[in-house]
């Protein structure tokens, strides 16, 4: 790469929104290291909390994930006893995946740790610019939701 191509990268909206989000990534890993667990799970039992008790089916679609991305966080979860799966009563080849006492208690530990990565993070940016810049985001994102409909 040569330097003048360098410099295009260091102005290129891309590049820059894809390091605020590897920052904002690690900020978030780090805030969930101490409770043993990744956004992803933390996420997939927001998804069951909030939904119910949901078929692995299910669980796939509100994911928007692929299967095998699926059944990887399901067997995470399973295997640290965060969630059960349960047999259907119509159908004895479909589970329901439902969250275990111990998945709701870190739930909501790790929705507290990650409160209070938002909390330093405004402290250090301040609440006016992450207002400003939230605004901002949402505004492009609509725009560029047209540009696909």
């Amino acid at each position: 790469m040569r330097f003048s191509e360098i410099d295009v990268l260091d102005e290129s909206i891309f590049f820059a929104v894809s390091s605020l989000h590897y920052v904002m990534r690690q900020k978030i890993t780090l805030a969930l290291e101490p409770l043993n667990i990744t956004s992803e799970m933390l996420g997939s039992m927001l998804i069951i909390a909030d939904k119910g008790p949901l078929t692995t089916n299910q669980f796939c679609c509100y994911q928007g994930r692929g299967r095998s991305t699926s059944k990887r966080i399901i067997d995470r979860l399973l295997q640290r006893k965060l969630i059960a799966l349960d047999d259907n009563d119509c159908d004895k080849r479909v589970k329901s995946i439902r969250l275990l006492p111990e998945g709701e208690r870190l739930m909501k530990q790790g929705l507290q740790a990650i409160k209070q990565a938002r909390q330093e993070l405004e402290k250090k940016v301040g609440t006016k610019q992450i207002v400003q810049f939230m605004s901002s985001v949402r505004e492009m994102y609509a725009l560029l939701q047209d540009d696909n409909g």
